[in-house]
């Protein structure tokens, strides 16, 4: 009977376990697939195509022995998503966009400082909460030292312009 609730213990070790190696594995992933972005830009550059466009046009040649029309130019899809369908090449309605794999505001290159104000959502009651029945562990303390029930449950992002209206007649 000891043992069945040491056990518990044990689950949750292998569960944090778990988890830090799907980090990991997450983690080593995105690394991987940055590298590959990183490696594809490096072979644009060398042949002579423009990397840092955000929209690029495919070019076509006739395929002699099936007598079709077949795209030459193909960026590579970890830079670019294809869009559209071109039924003739003077359609011009297939076209590839820029694909960024994060959020524009984390993209360095895009944008130096994010512009925005982030603040935190947050559930809970900060004042006049219960410690519980437990007496292990109860609640977390806020720094008055008054139990807090509150968690972080999102993020607010918001950009605030504050003008006057002389001022913004002026410029």
């Amino acid at each position: 009977m000891i043992t069945s609730g040491l056990s518990f213990f044990n689950k949750r070790d292998d569960k944090s376990k778990l988890i830090n190696e799907r980090k990991e594995e997450e983690e080593k992933k995105k690394r991987e697939e940055e590298a590959k972005r990183q490696k594809e830009l490096e072979e644009m550059k060398r042949a002579g195509t423009n990397p840092y466009k955000n929209i690029l046009k495919p070019t076509y040649r006739l395929d002699e022995m099936l007598n079709v029309l077949r795209e030459i130019t193909k960026p590579p899809d970890s830079l670019y998503i294809g869009l559209g369908y071109d039924d003739t090449a003077e359609d011009n309605r297939r076209h590839y966009r820029r694909y960024y794999s994060d959020e524009l505001e984390n993209n360095k290159e895009l944008m130096g400082e994010p512009p925005f104000i982030q603040y935190h959502l947050k559930k809970g009651q900060s004042r006049g909460a219960s410690k519980g029945w437990w007496p292990f562990g109860g609640g977390k303390e806020d720094d008055s030292g008054a139990v807090t029930t509150e968690q972080i449950v999102g993020k607010f992002k918001c950009l605030i312009d504050i003008e006057c209206e002389r001022e913004k007649k002026e410029f």
